[in-house]
């Protein structure tokens, strides 16, 4: 999951410190619970040249724990040579549990 973001990309999650870069993602998501089963519904898709811009919500249903209801927001930015897209930013938000 960390080669899909820049390599100095940043995750916020909910009240939590932003994550900066690869090399922090991969710790802080080392320490998270693993989830089998994410859903995404995408409400907004705009973009222009190599950058995209993405807001949905996804259901999540970690393996262990209740299930969560997120708000995403994320750029995205294609990489010209290799003509992928990498996360530049996601901000991930709670909005319910059940």
């Amino acid at each position: 999951m960390v080669s899909t973001y820049t390599k100095d990309g940043i995750l916020w999650h909910h009240e939590e410190e932003a994550v900066i870069d690869r090399e922090a993602l991969l710790e802080w998501l080392s320490e998270k619970e693993s989830f089998h089963f994410f859903d995404l519904q995408i409400d907004v898709l705009e973009g222009c040249g190599d950058m995209v811009f993405v807001s949905g919500t996804a259901f999540v249903e970690p393996d262990a724990g209740k299930p969560v209801v997120v708000e995403k927001f994320l750029d995205k930015r294609k990489r010209p040579l290799e003509a992928t897209w990498l996360y530049g930013r996601e901000v991930v938000i709670e909005v319910d549990s059940f």
